[in-house]
């Protein structure tokens, strides 16, 4: 008895080392991963974009901007983002007893609003000031001219549900907000061999799409859940300002959208000072469209800049 004891316990601690070993040899895989792509183009390890943000310090005031690719700066470096440049912006004109943080917090798929809670409550711990949410190409319906009770019920209550992505619905992000880039990196290898780059695999390959649908198991860890009107006016029941910015885009491709969406801000929050609407339509020169951009729709530096000033305009008035 003894003896097959002894056995079982040897067996379990030789298991143990070699689990723990692949597990050391895999985080250090990562991380070399993440030292190679996080600069270029990738998360860092704690799940967002550029620098890791550390304690934050007394007169700090913290601004972080949601959103999809775009707003991340896919195909630029950190340092060339909408986020890098507002952080230098607003600190090249500050208050000399303020310091501002512009974390990238958006992530390639999180375009769309119903994406914008789960990023926000995963990242809560990040203690943010002033939330930007980076609305673009999102899909609005048309919305009556004089909306009756249950009309206006139904866009508050029912209008841009919270929807979960590959990112927010990460177990081990949302649990010990560590971001794993290989299977990112695999994946990506594996569009470079099928489809001759990585922008084809993904615009070809629906089994790798990013929203996904809640699971089973979040549903009572994430009851609180909301459409996007609840979840913004908790937010300035706790004292927050949030902008709603109007991407350059929608202005340039379909005219009326940052029109519907105006509307519909006005509709649910009316003259509420704590919700701003930064309507960036016209920014981009329209003779000059292609040098804001790196393709169809990612912004180059100059893009990312004219956004990064367009936006700093809105929050310098907060000072």
């Amino acid at each position: 008895m003894k003896q097959a004891l002894k056995a079982v316990l040897i067996g379990s601690a030789i298991s143990l080392a070699i689990f723990l070993v692949l597990l050391s040899g895999l985080m250090f895989f990562d991380l070399a991963c993440h030292r190679k792509f996080d600069e270029s183009s990738s998360l860092n390890y704690r799940g967002y974009r550029g620098k890791i943000a550390g304690e934050k310090k007394k007169n700090e005031v913290r601004i972080a901007i949601y959103g999809g690719s775009c707003a991340m700066g896919y195909g630029e470096s950190s340092h060339d983002t909408i986020a890098a440049y507002l952080e230098n912006i607003l600190n090249g004109s500050r208050q000399v007893d303020k310091t501002y943080t512009v974390l990238n917090l958006a992530a390639t798929g999180e375009r769309l609003c119903p994406c914008f809670e789960p990023a926000y409550r995963m990242f809560g711990y990040l203690d943010v000031d002033i939330p930007v949410f980076y609305f673009m190409k999102e899909h609005i319906p048309d919305i009556p001219q004089n909306p009756t009770p249950a009309e206006m019920a139904k866009l508050k209550e029912e209008l841009f549900r919270s929807a979960y992505t590959k990112r927010t619905g990460n177990f081990i992000l949302r649990h010990f907000r560590y971001y794993f880039i290989c299977p990112t990196v695999l994946v990506e290898k594996y569009y470079r061999i099928r489809y001759g780059s990585v922008e084809e695999g993904y615009k070809k390959d629906k089994f790798f799409e990013n929203i996904v649908d809640v699971p089973k198991a979040f549903e009572v860890k994430d009851s609180q859940s909301k459409s996007f009107y609840h979840f913004v006016k908790g937010l300035t029941r706790d004292g927050k300002t949030v902008i709603c910015a109007l991407a350059p885009d929608e202005s340039l491709d379909d005219p009326g959208s940052n029109d519907r969406l105006k509307r519909y801000f006005k509709l649910v929050f009316g003259d509420d000072r704590k919700v701003i609407v930064a309507d960036l339509s016209g920014i981009f020169l329209k003779g000059d469209r292609t040098s804001y951009y790196t393709d169809t729709e990612h912004y180059s530096k100059k893009g990312s800049m004219a956004i990064a000033e367009a936006l700093s305009k809105h929050i310098e008035r907060l000072k």
